[in-house]
């Protein structure tokens, strides 16, 4: 847009429309930048036919390592990965 001189009060009116419309922009812009940023699904919204709701990871490697022996050998079957 562009401004001349001597309008006045059509100038200022003018400009307030402009930078309404600016500040309409950056509010949509806002939006979506937080739409954007939020996560899509909870973890728990998973499909249950694909993912197991109830899998706990740190359980697991818990229960990995009191199923090890006291003096740090593993199963034979674990063992069999592991080189020398």
């Amino acid at each position: 847009m562009r401004l001349e001189k001597g309008g006045g009060d059509d100038d200022a009116s003018a400009l307030d429309a402009e930078l309404a419309a600016m500040d309409a922009v950056l509010a949509r812009l806002e939006a979506v930048l937080k739409r954007a940023a939020a996560p899509t699904r909870p973890v728990r919204d998973r499909c249950p036919l694909v993912y197991d709701l109830d899998w706990n990871e740190g359980a697991r490697l818990e229960e990995l390592a009191d199923r090890a022996s006291p003096d740090g050998s593993f199963a034979a079957s674990a063992a069999a990965d592991r080189r020398p």
